[in-house]
């Protein structure tokens, strides 16, 4: 369950708190804030939570602003014969500490099972997209539901502006993706471990 004061996950597994996969890329400089625009994380918002009621064919109104990026989702459903195995999936990897919400699975005639990203964006690919894919991929293999679903490719759409059919973008241009995630994971929480404790000592030495 989000927690959207302070963008934690209450995590499905464990009921503690944990950091999301965006927080921790975006804590460690791998999400530059200048893709970012003010009012554009509200569309995104609303345009994911429109594409997860007609994925599991719920009533859903929205205004045309939001309303009009569901055409391109529909046209590149259509495009490669997919179907939506599920969507909004909550993640937690108890291991490593961290959490998130992973935007799709799909499954491909001919290209196995997919988890996509879907990005509301005037921006093109960036590295954080296939390390933010590869956290929600990891994480996966704990879930109660898709532990045992096997991921045979991680990719990413961008709905633009002009709202055309969107291509997909493969992510596996990181050579060893899955170690350079733990790694980063690995920092954030010593950076904040050692963050506390030097609060600690500061403290029982009255600097604080």
């Amino acid at each position: 369950m989000l927690l959207p004061d302070t963008h934690e996950y209450l995590g499905c597994i464990s009921g503690l708190k944990r950091s999301s996969v965006t927080t921790i890329l975006a804590a460690e400089g791998y999400i530059p804030k200048r893709f970012y625009r003010e009012g554009f994380a509200e569309l995104g918002t609303q345009v994911h939570r429109l594409i997860n009621a007609y994925n599991k064919h719920l009533k859903f109104k929205a205004p045309d602003i939001y309303l009009r990026y569901l055409k391109p989702w529909q046209q590149f459903l259509a495009h490669l014969n997919a179907d939506v195995i599920d969507s909004e999936v909550e993640v937690e990897e108890p291991m490593l500490g961290y959490g998130g919400q992973l935007d799709t699975l799909l499954r491909v005639p001919g290209h196995g099972v997919g988890l996509l990203d879907i990005k509301v964006s005037s921006c093109g690919y960036m590295p954080a997209h296939d390390y933010q894919t590869e956290g929600y991929r990891a994480a996966l293999v704990w879930h109660p539901v898709y532990k045992d679903l096997r991921i045979d490719w991680r990719g990413g759409i961008i709905l633009g502006p002009d709202c055309n059919m969107p291509r997909l973008i493969n992510h596996d241009r990181i050579q060893g993706v899955e170690r350079i995630w733990q790694s980063i994971v690995t920092v954030y929480h010593d950076k904040i471990r050692h963050k506390v404790e030097m609060e600690e000592i500061s403290q029982e030495n009255g600097y604080w």
